[in-house]
């Protein structure tokens, strides 16, 4: 990734990570009310789905990126505008009140299949780690000390790697 590549996908990190949150917020929302009454909502769904809409927007300028377009392919992300919220005119033939046929139309809108939003959301988060945006964890630490090591995470993470030489941290 060049400098100014990296430069750019630090100043979208916060961004990222903000619509990160809120589109597994809205994936635990559904899985929970789905798990807990049987089903799931009109407007879980839609609010999930407006999530996915919001990530897709979010990460689309990184789709031809070496370490992203095979990932995008594979979890065939550029349907998402295709088949999110389709909008889909419905004719109605009906009576009015006083027998009169009264004929117009409406506007449905159909939702993804929650299976593709799950799978979606697995392909996001893989992209967001191909693009070096999780944060390294160790399982324990030892100490309340700042190593070398995490502070190289740290400003690797943000983009500041020539910070590291003046470091000192031993």
């Amino acid at each position: 990734m060049s400098e100014n590549e990296r430069r750019n996908l630090n100043a979208d990190v916060k961004s990222l990570n903000v619509s990160l949150g809120s589109l597994l917020t809205a994936r635990n929302n559904l899985i929970y009310q789905e798990t807990t009454e049987g089903s799931y909502g009109e407007d879980t769904h839609a609010e999930f789905e407006s999530e996915i809409r919001t990530m897709y927007e979010e990460l689309y300028p990184y789709r031809d990126h070496e370490a992203v377009g095979e990932t995008w392919e594979q979890f065939a992300l550029d349907q998402i505008p295709h088949v999110c919220a389709r909008r889909r005119e419905v004719k109605r033939n009906s009576r009015n009140q006083f027998g009169i046929p009264d004929t117009g139309s409406e506007i449905e809108i159909q939702r993804a299949p929650v299976d593709h939003l799950i799978l979606w959301t697995r392909g996001f988060k893989q992209i967001l780690k191909e693009l070096g945006l999780t944060v390294p964890v160790k399982h324990s630490i030892d100490t309340n000390d700042v190593s070398h090591g995490d502070l190289a995470a740290l400003l690797e993470q943000r983009g500041q790697t020539d910070a590291l030489e003046s470091a000192n941290v031993d």
